[in-house]
């Protein structure tokens, strides 16, 4: 990009102007001449680029608005001066430079600034004459600076009263006006070019306050992430085993979280990795007996983790009461500093919020923190392990994990937790897989397993899918029944064969939804009933026949028995 610098000059028989040091962005507060391309005493013509200057932010060639001679230099290179600082003159070789004195609002010889990279108001000074005018020179930084030598340019009223409203300095604006009379246009074209250049800006709209809990929550954590050598690891494992015995348990009852089953085995591998169920303190790596298991909970104040004392030597029901009974004192400010103290080891769980996995910081003086991520839709949950290193190192840390996996992957380990009797019958999950399945499947080609009970999977050549039965008929109640794939495979055979009439005869159509019941709710299927929902906007009538169509095109549907009864309606989506 190059500046074009406009004629200065008050004086209409005087040939040339000042070449003034060119505003560069809004927010620039001075520039640095880098280079005078040509020597004083040099001709040059109009358009050349005839001296290289610099802002904070950005470098600009200066080009010369009309032929002439490089008079005098009065900013040398190096030199730091604010925006609408003469650099020097432009005029004919015969010009009496004399005629630019009034413009320049001093002697000539007085003028001419220092070589050496003169700086900030030093420059202001030799540039106006004075401090007083120094003080009022520079760029859009205050009203003052903006109306530097704003006097001297030949301006119309309006530009005057623009370039004031928006502390525009008349100096920097080139005029188009008769004899470079600067105009509101002018004025416009300039702050729209120095917007488009302006650095990014920062408006505060309100300042938070901190809560002392805040404030006393970032100076620990602060400290421990200063001092402690923070190493984290990272495992992922498949969560089936940990939900089916949570679900077995509510089945019987008995209401507990994942996160009680996590905080349960957390505290049984702490027994058997002592080096983790510690504090450093004084430089002292300190085992402690008790095992207490700290649950970070987020609350509108800040971060506050109630610690869960004895965890080892409680059930899983006594954990989860004495957890949910800390976490509402916490959430209702009712809680006291025994809620919150002697914790040895704590679990952040962000799988709530989306979370795959994070470093979590280490709580002092503890040594270890657990990270605990989403349930992602392959039934994945990712453990996140920080370590102080100057404690345990990254074997140590890698063990912790690999035991802990094993237990929440174990059945038998987990229902050991439990002080009723919790059972879990064996499900999909248990299911061993069989080296004699064919992989070279095709299309409508499955092959089905059923080794234990009433549960089982088949296999296609796209995957594997589980079947089990209710637990009300001896199953497990923890996959899809073999009629549930039936009615599955229905509506999917329903809502796929409408897009394709709907395709075929042009009628727009957005999402379809297709609920599915069979009745009974166990043993054999007596009637199947359909509730389509379609996106659409086309007449009631072309939607019907495309519905009639596309059940009687179900191949699927045709492989019902007579013996069942089918219904099918439709409505819009509200």
């Amino acid at each position: 990009m190059r500046i074009l610098l406009t004629k200065y000059s008050e004086h209409r028989a005087r040939m040339g102007y000042l070449i003034r040091m060119p505003q560069l962005g809004m927010s620039m507060d001075k520039g640095e001449v880098l280079s005078w391309e040509i020597d004083e005493g040099t001709s040059i013509d109009e358009g050349e680029v005839i001296a290289l200057v610099e802002s904070e932010k950005t470098t600009r060639e200066v080009e010369t608005r009309e032929a002439g001679s490089l008079r005098k230099i009065l900013t040398p290179e190096g030199t730091t001066v604010s925006p609408g600082t003469a650099m020097g003159i432009l005029a004919d070789p015969d010009e009496d430079l004399s005629t630019f004195e009034d413009e320049l609002g001093q002697p000539l010889s007085e003028a001419v600034i220092e070589n050496g990279g003169t700086t900030g108001s030093e420059a202001e000074v030799s540039a106006s004459g004075s401090p007083d005018e120094a003080s009022s020179e520079g760029g859009n930084q205050s009203g003052e600076k903006a109306n530097q030598h704003s006097t001297d340019v030949r301006a119309t009223p309006g530009a005057r009263r623009l370039a004031e409203e928006r502390s525009v300095n008349l100096t920097t604006v080139s005029g188009t006006g008769p004899g470079g009379v600067v105009t509101e246009d002018d004025v416009d074209d300039h702050l729209e070019a120095t917007e488009d250049d302006a650095a990014a800006t920062r408006t505060v709209r309100e300042v938070a306050e901190t809560s002392g809990m805040q404030e006393t929550v970032g100076r620990r954590l602060g400290e421990s992430y200063r001092n402690a050598v923070h190493v984290t690891l990272n495992r992922s494992f498949d969560t089936e085993v940990l939900q089916n015995v949570r679900e077995a348990a509510k089945s019987r009852g008995v209401d507990i979280s994942l996160t009680d089953l996590l905080i349960k085995s957390v505290g049984k591998c702490l027994k058997s990795h002592p080096e983790f169920n510690a504090v450093y303190e004084d430089g002292e790596h300190k085992l402690i007996d008790e095992v207490n298991v700290g649950v970070a909970v987020d609350v509108e104040d800040g971060l506050v983790t109630p610690v869960v004392p004895t965890v080892t030597e409680k059930s899983i029901e006594a954990v989860s009461t004495a957890r949910s009974e800390r976490t509402e004192r916490i959430q209702s400010g009712d809680f006291t500093t025994d809620d919150l103290t002697n914790g040895t080891f704590t679990i952040s769980n962000l799988g709530p919020l989306g979370v795959d996995n994070f470093d979590p910081i280490i709580n002092p003086p503890e040594i270890a923190i657990l990270g605990v991520g989403r349930i992602r839709a392959d039934g994945t949950m990712s453990l996140s392990l920080s370590f102080d290193h100057r404690v345990v190192n990254g074997a140590d840390a890698a063990r912790f994990l690999d035991s802990l996996v094993d237990m929440m992957t174990d059945t038998a380990c987990l229902l050991e937790f439990f002080s009723e009797g919790v059972t879990v019958q064996p499900g999909p999950a248990e299911i061993p897989e069989t080296n004699e399945i064919n992989a070279d499947l095709s299309d409508r080609e499955i092959q089905v397993e059923n080794q234990r009970e009433f549960a089982g999977r088949y296999h296609t050549v796209y995957g594997s899918t589980t079947f089990d039965e209710p637990e009300s008929v001896g199953g497990t109640g923890t996959a899809p029944s073999p009629v549930d794939h039936l009615l599955g495979a229905l509506g999917s055979c329903v809502s796929l064969t409408l897009r394709q009439v709907a395709e075929n005869d042009g009628i727009e159509m957005g999402g379809i939804a297709c609920n599915v019941t069979g009745q009974p709710e166990n043993g054999p299927l007596e009637a199947v009933d359909i509730d389509l929902r379609l996106e659409t906007d086309v007449d009631d009538t072309t939607i019907e026949k495309a519905v009639t169509k596309s059940e009687r095109a179900c191949y699927v549907k045709r492989s019902l028995s007579d013996d069942v009864s089918f219904s099918l309606e439709w409505g819009r989506m509200s």
